[in-house]
């Protein structure tokens, strides 16, 4: 069982400790839960996950068998401001832990807000800092990304810093955000979920159906997919699409309704997601603009395949007859026609379905947890670099 204090659930001192620090409340969770499943099966190792409180399933970080070290962010956005104070707190707490257990350091799964403010003071105290950088940009109508220049201060405190795709590498590289031999690149490992998943819909069905799941987002390319659909539907090809997640549908909604798209426009809770992509064949991925898929992950790991365009880190992803199939152009026609091969050939289907079961090693979190680990204790930090205001005690 996880425990919540310095006492109980003591490890034998001498094998390697290390943090892992997610302070978000959604999207990223199931991912932050399977690593730390992932890390209690591995004997050698001691960790504790700093979570939030207010995360969506932090109730399910009790039943994994890693130290836990809950703490308070906050629920909304005005909120990082109004709590700013408990950054203090969350220092303290973390700085307590990491000596008490003799630790090599911090593995910062996904930059917070608070992270740039706290991630040079572990440095400071000569821990380890390592952070996951998941977006060298702000994606196209994308709110979120105007913290992107803030989260990758965490780059400044980090050694290396992690990438899950060759393409987020580059971009860090070449803006000259981050040098090159400071850079490490593992990959996107599939998001399991209870492996007794309801039976997908076979593909002899009169109607293939496509799931675009996810935030409804300009550079997720909504409208591209509609495009495609639209030119199916004039050949009577027989596809239907189901459009799942939040976020404004604006002058696609009446489009949505014309091509009679199955819609649940909302926040789909973790619980939900397995029996939303049973319900599918494939999973459509017609983005104008990635660094990688959080929804091709969630994909394979229920065995489904993809159907994307050759953008940024998704061809790292969709790997054209092992994967899914990937569009040779990222426009309508070229999807139009990645989604008609797909569909219509049911032998490539199936050997693509096979493809992905067979290679669920390669993508496996448990692959991932070993080279993060590896990363994160290979050796002691260099000293700490010079960070001008960011160190605020």
């Amino acid at each position: 069982m996880l425990v919540r204090s310095a006492i109980h659930g003591h490890r034998a001192p001498g094998r390697e400790h290390v943090m892992f620090l997610y302070l978000g409340r959604r999207g990223f969770s199931r991912f932050a839960l399977e690593l730390a499943r992932n890390i209690a099966e591995m004997p050698e190792m001691r960790a504790t996950f700093c979570i939030s409180r207010q995360n969506e399933i932090f109730d399910e970080f009790a039943r994994v068998g890693c130290r836990l070290l809950p703490v308070d962010t906050f629920e909304t956005a005005g909120g990082a401001l109004a709590r700013g104070y408990r950054v203090r707190s969350l220092y303290r707490n973390i700085l307590g832990e990491l000596t008490s257990q003799r630790s090599a350091g911090v593995v910062t799964l996904m930059p917070h807000i608070w992270t740039p403010l706290v991630a040079p003071l572990i440095r400071r105290h000569d821990f380890r800092y390592l952070t996951i950088i998941h977006d060298a940009h702000p994606h196209p109508g994308d709110p979120t990304g105007l913290l992107n220049s803030w989260a990758l201060r965490d780059t400044l405190s980090a050694d290396p810093v992690i990438t899950l795709s060759r393409a987020v590498a580059e971009s860090l590289a070449a803006a000259g955000a981050v040098p090159r031999e400071r850079l490490a690149t593992l990959f996107l490992p599939d998001v399991e979920f209870d492996p007794l998943a309801p039976a997908r819909p076979s593909p002899e069905e009169d109607q293939f159906r496509v799931l675009f799941f996810g935030r409804v987002l300009a550079y997720k390319g909504l409208s591209v997919l509609l495009d495609a659909l639209e030119i199916l539907r004039a050949e009577n090809f027989p596809v239907k699409l189901s459009v799942v997640g939040e976020g404004a549908l604006g002058p696609l909604r009446g489009r949505l309704r014309a091509l009679d798209v199955e819609v649940q426009n909302r926040w789909i809770a973790d619980r939900e997601v397995q029996g939303v992509f049973s319900r599918h064949h494939a999973v459509a991925l017609p983005h104008i603009e990635c660094s990688q898929s959080g929804v091709a992950a969630m994909a394979l790991g229920l065995g489904l395949p993809l159907v994307g365009c050759r953008v940024g880190g998704l061809t790292e992803q969709v790997k054209d007859g092992e994967t899914g199939v990937i569009a040779e152009t990222a426009d309508a026609a070229g999807l139009a026609d990645a989604i008609r091969r797909l569909a219509g050939d049911r032998r490539l289907y199936a050997a693509i379905c096979d493809r992905i079961r067979r290679s669920r090693s390669d993508r496996s979190m448990r692959r991932f947890a070993e080279q993060l680990v590896a990363l994160a204790t290979h050796s002691r930090p260099a000293p700490s670099p010079r960070h001008g205001n960011l160190a605020w005690v």
